[in-house]
């Protein structure tokens, strides 16, 4: 195996090495649920495809666990994993710092297009509209030290109808992969295991591991207010239960499910 420092985008097996500049921006849409957005795809540089915006991320810590929040009381949940960004991946960091730039541009050359606007708006409306893919908070830690950047993914999750006693729980339907096995939806005699999303929700939400994550970064999300916010979707992830290793290998992600 070997170790990834860098993005990657994916498609059908061949994986190449993400390139901001590669990214295309369409034309604005409306959900029917009347939320706004602008969709992205990706040109392949062997060979120009344009495809689905799909990136591999290198190994990363998950310092706090998988972070959930309830949508106010309308039986739905929000969760996300916080991956930090270590010294070692300064190119990961490169990479992610030249698409937030990219996006800015496109948003002030495009603003009429996008928001409506009928003069372009300063870099400082620019930067108070945008969520970066790059969070760096400026909280300090006990060694007077800023914390690491961090990648925000979104894990797709729901609360769980098959829950013992009543109970509330939060289930995941993506493939999570535990040391590399994948929690499977069948039992050892092929029974339908109705408990697996929980399981693999359950693993996402322990402190200090190691994550591997294959995601959509699928479009620019407007949220009220003219915020913006890019949208990257976990669609597999394997969890390796070694935080404390030095150097992290690469996880085999899209296996099937």
């Amino acid at each position: 195996m070997t170790t990834i420092s860098h993005l990657r985008v994916v498609h059908k097996g061949y994986k190449e090495e993400f390139d901001a500049a590669n990214v295309i921006f369409l034309d604005p849409t409306t959900t029917s649920t009347g939320v706004k957005h602008v969709p992205l795809m990706y040109q392949l540089k062997s060979s120009g495809q344009k495809v689905r915006l799909r990136i591999q991320l290198p190994p990363m810590l998950n310092k706090f666990g998988c972070q959930i929040y309830d949508k106010g009381g309308l039986n739905k949940v929000s969760a996300y994993l916080d991956l930090e960004i270590k010294q070692e991946y300064m190119k990961l960091l490169r990479q992610l710092n030249k698409f937030d730039e990219i996006i800015e541009r496109n948003l002030h050359r495009m603003c009429r297009a996008w928001l409506g606007c009928s003069t372009k708006p300063s870099k400082a409306a620019l930067d108070d509209m945008l969520f970066k893919l790059v969070r760096v908070s400026v909280t300090r830690d006990r060694n007077d030290e800023p914390y690491p950047p961090k990648i925000r993914i979104k894990v797709p999750a729901n609360y769980s109808n098959d829950n013992p006693n009543n109970t509330v729980a939060v289930e995941t339907p993506i493939a999570v992969f535990e040391d590399r096995k994948i929690i499977p939806r069948q039992d050892s005699k092929g029974v339908r295991d109705v408990s697996y999303g929980r399981k693999r929700f359950a693993l996402l939400m322990a402190q200090n591991t190691v994550c591997s994550v294959a995601a959509d970064l699928d479009a620019l999300w407007f949220t009220p207010g003219n915020k913006i916010s890019p949208s990257i979707r976990a669609v597999q992830i394997s969890v390796e239960k070694k935080a404390q290793t030095q150097r992290y290998e690469e996880e085999t992600v899209f296996m099937l499910d």
